[in-house]
């Protein structure tokens, strides 16, 4: 079976992704840390959304990792994250994320055939 070729445009999403997650990871640590400095509810609230922020960093590194890889799984991770990326656009704003996250999950489809 030959080995398939991962396309620029899914290296450049990935890629794209990683920068994310790594920057995820970095306010859901420094959230972390400085929910440590914080009295009561500010404690809790920062301890949730830095929590929340890390393992959101950790799942978009691995599912970034795991595109560049073909994994479908990985496919189908960042499609339901853009698709969600698009409604809470649409409804807050944000034109630029918008565009993009269109173009990705658009492109994506037309890559589908690799990721089985």
């Amino acid at each position: 079976m030959p080995v398939k070729k991962t396309p620029l445009g899914v290296i450049l999403i990935a890629v794209l992704m990683i920068i994310g997650g790594l920057l995820d990871i970095v306010s859901g640590a420094s959230l972390l840390t400085g929910a440590a400095f914080m009295p009561g509810w500010a404690f809790a609230e920062l301890t949730v959304a830095g929590a929340v922020s890390l393992i959101w960093g950790i799942v978009i590194l691995l599912a970034a990792l795991s595109l560049m890889k073909l994994k479908y799984w990985a496919w189908l991770l960042v499609i339901v994250v853009n698709i969600i990326n698009i409604v809470i656009t649409i409804l807050f704003g944000g034109l630029i994320s918008l565009v993009i996250s269109i173009i990705i999950v658009v492109y994506l489809f037309y890559q589908r055939d690799l990721f089985k």
